[in-house]
């Protein structure tokens, strides 16, 4: 049986789905931003804030950076408003998995949630990878809750030792005296209305006042 992916792991898979997914919607529509036969990454770089610096669009940093600086103009006619925020958010998010930062399963949910939202949008054949792996991601935690719950709940059945000062029950509750001798029936526990018709049986089927002295619930035990 194969281990379970971690979650560092699996975020980091799903930026690498992201940027595969990415990288031909950003460079067709980056490209008819510059004149014909340009290079849009030579144009885009250029003018950013930090020319200097190495870019690779097989980064999803920069993919999604570029979406950002070029959403006036470029993408802000290709996609809906909401997902601006949506590219700042998983820009911070492959910052923080970049810098090592502890992955937990629920963040880890998010990002998957918004990596898949946003690959939807560009209709990319990335998408149903992700999907696949929010989907086991779901299941793990899904079976992880259930068996902290199902422990909980045995843990719970657990019959502590009586607190200081509390009475053993027996000295508090008097059973019956037929019980407490042992002369006593089973059936006994259960009123049998056929004897109470046929008026047979012990002087509790036979006397109205004591059946209903037995069976009848007391104010206690119906407020239960």
């Amino acid at each position: 049986m194969a281990s379970e992916m971690s979650n560092k792991a699996r975020v980091g898979e799903a930026f690498d789905l992201l940027a595969k997914g990415l990288e031909p919607f950003v460079a067709r529509h980056m490209s008819r931003s510059v004149p014909k036969g340009g290079d849009w990454v030579e144009a885009y770089v250029r003018t950013s804030k930090y020319p200097d610096r190495e870019y690779s669009t097989t980064d999803p940093s920069f993919l999604l950076n570029v979406m950002i600086d070029s959403w006036r103009g470029v993408f802000d006619r290709q996609l809906p408003r909401s997902t601006r925020n949506l590219l700042f958010t998983l820009r911070d998010k492959r910052n923080e998995w970049a810098h090592n930062r502890a992955v937990q399963p629920h963040d880890a949910q998010f990002v998957l949630s918004g990596i898949l939202t946003l690959l939807e949008a560009i209709d990319a054949r990335e998408t149903q990878k992700v999907r696949v792996s929010l989907d086991e991601l779901n299941r793990s935690m899904f079976h992880k809750e259930q068996a902290r719950a199902t422990e909980e709940g045995a843990l719970s059945n657990v019959v502590d030792a009586p607190k200081a000062g509390l009475r053993p029950w027996r000295e508090v509750i008097h059973p019956h005296k037929d019980v407490q001798t042992g002369r006593f029936a089973v059936a006994e526990f259960a009123a049998d209305l056929e004897l109470v018709r046929k008026n047979e049986g012990s002087a509790e089927y036979k006397n109205p006042r004591q059946f209903f002295d037995r069976t009848y619930l007391t104010a206690d035990c119906a407020s239960c």
